[in-house]
């Protein structure tokens, strides 16, 4: 896969030269304010961020979640991302980024560390290639700002990315604005938790989007309770593989008074911030 690599880099490389920053959206920018939008995407994951007229869209969902994604985003007045982020390889997250690049203009790209040997992901490597799309590969440590927000990334670790497991090379950011915390993570699980309990990172978050939609493997007690969200979004849906959220999970943010949402039973649910608190509606279903 190294090759794989080398060889989109260099198409890049052709086509597009890395920048350091990415290039600011010239829609709304009268907005101000913060809204994360967990769409109902069923077991996938697409969150669309909007921040001071800026907008992020982390993970892109199933290749079939199109119409539903297009027709939101369309509804949302949507033309244009200042990042597009894949936070790990798995189709049910990156599935839809050869549209999304081919459509709406893309001022960066955030892509998992981890490379795949599969057809989304070459897909989506391909689309980085033909759009000469900017592209990063965060772990860690590296930090950026949308809007008045400020991300961090927080995972993953190279430790993490020499697993090759999907989910826990998963890229999780804090999202800060004002006073407020969301913590997005991905389909990280079990191991990506222990590495965010034993950092320095002040994982405190009003709101987290619950890793691997709920699976029992993620969002452990020790975990949650140093996050110590008001809410949780869990976005899931039927699977004949897997049953999500689990059970336990339920239970273990049930326990801590957690409010849970989830987008197979509320639909999308958007949370709305102006720094000082926040709002939360549902679609419902």
């Amino acid at each position: 896969m190294n090759r794989i690599r080398k060889f989109f880099a260099g198409l890049l490389a052709l086509i597009m030269p890395l920048a350091g920053g990415c290039a600011r959206a010239n829609q709304s920018d009268s907005q101000t304010g913060f809204e994360m939008h967990v769409i109902d995407v069923g077991k996938a994951d697409c969150i669309l961020i909007k921040c001071d007229g800026e907008y992020m869209l982390v993970d892109t969902g199933l290749k079939d979640s199109e119409d539903a994604i297009r027709a939101y985003l369309k509804a949302q007045n949507v033309t244009e991302f200042n990042y597009v982020v894949a936070t790990h390889p798995d189709k049910d997250h990156i599935g839809g980024m050869p549209w999304i690049l081919s459509d709406y203009k893309v001022g960066q790209a955030l892509v998992c560390p981890l490379e795949e040997d599969s057809k989304p992901y070459m897909r989506m490597m391909a689309a980085l290639s033909a759009e000469g799309t900017n592209t990063a590969y965060p772990k860690a440590g590296d930090e950026f700002t949308l809007g008045g927000a400020s991300i961090t990334v927080m995972s993953p670790t190279d430790a993490l990315v020499a697993t090759e497991d999907e989910n826990e090379c998963s890229i999780v950011m804090m999202i800060q604005y004002g006073e407020k915390r969301f913590l997005l993570m991905g389909d990280a699980q079990e191991m990506a938790e222990e590495w965010l309990i034993k950092s320095d990172y002040n994982l405190n978050a009003d709101v987290i989007k619950i890793g691997h939609h709920g699976s029992d493997k993620s969002t452990s007690p020790i975990f949650l309770n140093m996050v110590k969200p008001e809410y949780a979004a869990i976005s899931c849906g039927y699977s004949d593989k897997d049953n999500y959220p689990a059970d336990s999970t339920i239970e273990t943010l049930n326990s801590a008074g957690v409010k849970v949402l989830r987008t197979d039973e509320d639909g999308t649910i958007v949370f709305r911030s102006d720094g000082q608190s926040i709002e939360v509606s549902t679609a419902g279903k």
